[in-house]
């Protein structure tokens, strides 16, 4: 009998299963909570490129309640958004911050696709931030451009979520 209850009672000591849920990206979305929060942001659709591999932090039981983040200096190349649209040319230098939300941890963006980029202006510095939920580095379409542009210029904000 105790050996039929053993795996049962280690089952239930085990603790509650964690899980971190995270809405499908929608460069709209993003856009609005940086449009809407107190820091200054930039979006450029673009392309990162680094001479160095991006560091990415990597998520330990110590690190899980603690700020876990790896910091890589980039350089951003693409148009940045106006009035009129993404029309501006970008070659910024940005730091890209990926931070991991306890036991999940971001990978580094890709350096070969263009990208919706959030970048928060801190100061001298740019900082994207990416979490275990990316919302700042996200992939372009002309489609989700143009959803980008009729927000930003006419309030039409329609979310995908």
């Amino acid at each position: 009998m105790i050996g039929k209850l053993l795996p049962l009672a280690l089952a239930c000591a085990a603790g509650p299963a964690l899980a971190l849920s995270c809405l499908p990206p929608d460069p709209v979305q993003s856009y609005m909570f940086a449009r809407d929060d107190d820091a200054l942001h930039s979006m450029v659709i673009g392309r990162i490129s680094s001479d160095r591999p991006i560091a990415e932090p990597r998520a330990t039981q110590a690190s899980q309640f603690k700020d876990n983040h790896a910091e890589s200096p980039v350089t951003l190349t693409g148009r940045g958004l106006t009035a009129d649209g993404f029309t501006v040319d970008v070659r910024q230098k940005i730091t890209l911050r990926l931070s991991c939300a306890a036991a999940w941890c971001p990978g580094a963006p890709p350096l070969d696709q263009e990208l919706f980029l959030i970048f928060r202006h801190d100061n001298d510095a740019r900082i994207a931030e990416i979490g275990a939920c990316p919302m700042n580095a996200l992939p372009w379409s002309a489609e989700d451009e143009a959803r980008v542009v009729a927000c930003h210029r006419k309030g039409q904000c329609e979310t995908r979520f």
